[in-house]
């Protein structure tokens, strides 16, 4: 790859630099980018895995404590309040799980692609020293 290719505003020289201070090449840091790919689409798949079935889970506890007070139809707009209830707690309950989750992505991605985490932070680093040079 030649600097021509990857330059836009300087910000490809600097990157050239950078790389050959910390001992590696443009090209190899291409390929830490795309070998991060697989795990962090392995972690995206395993995690919408973990908040669907958590969800399930959590209308399941959610029906079976209100299965009562659906089946009771001795007063009108009885039923109503018990759908509510269940709607209410597993509408809770996955907004928790899913933002535990979210905030649980960037860890998990650092402790399985470390140097994929280490680029990027480079990066957005570098972008932000650029920005302000501007």
């Amino acid at each position: 790859m030649t600097e021509e290719l990857i330059n836009t505003d300087g910000l490809g020289t600097a990157l050239v630099y950078i790389a050959d201070k910390i001992g590696i090449t443009v090209e190899q840091m291409y390929h830490i980018y795309v070998s991060a790919q697989f795990t962090m689409a392995v972690t995206q798949i395993v995690f919408i895995l973990i908040w669907a079935v958590s969800t399930i889970i959590i209308l399941k506890i959610a029906y079976d404590r209100n299965k009562g007070d659906l089946k009771d139809t001795s007063h009108f707009g009885n039923n109503d309040s018990a759908i509510l209830k269940v709607f209410i707690c597993t509408a809770v309950g996955s907004a928790f799980i899913g933002s535990i989750l979210l905030f649980l992505y960037g860890p998990v991605i650092a402790i399985f692609c470390p140097d994929y985490m280490a680029l990027q932070s480079l990066m957005e680093d570098i972008g932000k020293i650029a920005s302000i040079l501007k």
